[in-house]
């Protein structure tokens, strides 16, 4: 399928509010693990608070994550599931270049 010009740099920069926000939501689900492995596990265990107790809600967190990240990893031209996530250069899908020709590393 043909695209105009504009329908191809609207495809790119939607491609590229979509890769921010999925490396947003990576970056918290790290800063939030670390964060439950090095503080709240510590401080659970001195205060004798049972894993039953907290730790539903860090899956309850996690799984929430996961679900925004499949909502938000699609191709902005056939909203399918993007596969690769750090090196995406095209839908496998649909086969959309989500990088021009000339600046490879947009």
């Amino acid at each position: 399928m043909e695209h105009s010009e504009d329908q191809i740099t609207k495809y790119r920069e939607e491609f590229k509010k979509r890769r921010s926000k999925r490396i947003i939501l990576f970056g918290f689900s790290l800063v939030f693990l670390l964060s439950i492995g090095l503080i709240v596990l510590p401080i659970m265990d001195m205060l004798g608070v049972s894993k039953w107790v907290w730790a539903p809600f860090v899956y309850i967190i996690m799984f929430g994550v996961i679900i925004a990240i499949s909502f938000v990893w699609r191709c902005p031209v056939c909203n399918g599931l993007l596969g690769d996530i750090f090196n995406t250069k095209y839908c496998s899908k649909c086969g959309f270049n989500f990088y021009s020709e000339k600046t490879k590393n947009d």
